[in-house]
C-alpha cells in the first residue's frame, strides 16, 4: 500500500543518499528518496544477462510453480480430511444410534434392517490372526503391534469385541459380503479363509493395488474388487484383475458407471448417507450402495 502511493507523489531532490529495501511483493530492490519517501528506482532481483542468470531465472520460476503446486495439493488434502473428518463424526452417531461399527451386532442390524450384505475390514495382529477392523489402532492399541487377546482384552464390552475373519465368513456366509483387505502381507490367510468357506456372494477388495494383484496371483478363482476415494485411485482399474469397481461416491458419474459396465464389471459406491443421493446413485445403475445407514438406505430405495 505504501508502495502505491509512493509511486504517485512527485519525485523530489535529496541532500540525502538513497536507502534500499527489499520490495515484499516480489523480492526486487527498491531505491527509496528518504525524504519524499518515493520510489526511485525498482530493481529485478534476477537481470538476467548471461546463459546463467537465465538459468537461476528459469529455475525461481519452477520453484515459485513447485510452491503454487504444493499450496495447491494442501487445500485440497484438507478438503479431503474436512470431509473424512465429517464421515467419522457420522459414524459416530450411528454407533451412538445403532451399534459400534465393524461388530457382530451391526452386521446383524444391517440385514435385520433389511439390506443384502455389508462391508467390513481386515487387518492382522502380531499373533497372525486377521481381526475385524477399520483403524490401525483399537481402544488406543495399534493392531498390528498386538496380540488378539490383548486387543480382546481391551474391549470393555462383549459386544464391541472385535471378531476374526473365519467368525465373520462361517457367520454370514449367505450375505453379500465385501471383505476389504487394509494391510498387505495377509493375502494368503484371507485366500484359504475365503476359499474354506466358499460365501455364497462376496468380493475381496483394497486401495491397494498390490493387494489386488497378488490376491489374484495367489488364487485367480477369487472375486476381487479396486477401492478408488480419488481420480488418481480410480484410473487403476481398467488394469487391475477386479470384477467390482468400488468409487467414492464424489466420483461417480453417468459416463463411469456406463464405462465400467461396457468393460464387464460391476460398480459399487460409497458411502451414501443422503437419500437424494442414494436415488441418484441407484438412477446411475450401480449395482450396490455402500452406507453407514442402512435402515435409511433400505427405505429410501424401497419407496
Amino acid at each position: 500500500m505504501w508502495a502505491e502511493q509512493a509511486y504517485n507523489q512527485p519525485m523530489a531532490k535529496s541532500s540525502q543518499e538513497l536507502f534500499e529495501v527489499t520490495c515484499p511483493c516480489c523480492s526486487a530492490t527498491l531505491k527509496v528518496d528518504p525524504e519524499t519517501r518515493s520510489v526511485i528506482s525498482h530493481v529485478a532481483a534476477v537481470k538476467p544477462k548471461t546463459f546463467a542468470d537465465f538459468e537461476t531465472a528459469a529455475k525461481a520460476m519452477r520453484e515459485q510453480e513447485g510452491r503454487k503446486e504444493s499450496i495447491f495439493r494442501q487445500a485440497v488434502d484438507a478438503e479431503k480430511n474436512k470431509a473424512d473428518v465429517l464421515d467419522k463424526k457420522f459414524k459416530e452417531a450411528m454407533n451412538r444410534l445403532y451399534a459400534p461399527d465393524n461388530t457382530l451386532p451391526a452386521f446383524d442390524l444391517a440385514l435385520e434392517h433389511g439390506a443384502d450384505g455389508f462391508e467390513f475390514d481386515v487387518r492382522c495382529t502380531r499373533d497372525r490372526q486377521t481381526i475385524i477392523c477399520h483403524d490401525p489402532r483399537l481402544n488406543r492399541l495399534t493392531v498390528r503391534r498386538q496380540t488378539l487377546r490383548r486387543l480382546r482384552e481391551s474391549c470393555t464390552a462383549e459386544d464391541e469385541q472385535a471378531p476374526l475373519l473365519d467368525d465373520i465368513l462361517d457367520r454370514y456366509k449367505d450375505s453379500f459380503l465385501n471383505i476389504e483387505v487394509k494391510v498387505r502381507g495377509i493375502e494368503s490367510i484371507v485366500a484359504q479363509a475365503v476359499k474354506r468357506v466358499r460365501p455364497r456372494h462376496y468380493f475381496i477388495s483394497s486401495f491397494l493395488p498390490g493387494v489386488v494383484r497378488k490376491l489374484h496371483q495367489v488364487d485367480p478363482a477369487l472375486v476381487l474388487g479396486a477401492l478408488a476415494q480419488t481420480r488418481w485411485q480410480l484410473r487403476r482399474w481398467p488394469k487391475l484383475p477386479a470384477e467390482y469397481v468400488v468409487p467414492h461416491y464424489r466420483l461417480l458419474s453417468d459416463r463411469l458407471v456406463e464405462k465400467i459396465h461396457r468393460s464387464g464389471k460391476k460398480v459399487v459406491t460409497w458411502t451414501v448417507n443422503d437419500p437424494k443421493k442414494m436415488l441418484r446413485a441407484a438412477k446411475m445403475g450401480v449395482d450396490g450402495i455402500i452406507s453407514d445407514d442402512t435402515r435409511l438406505l433400505v427405505k429410501t430405495l424401497s419407496s
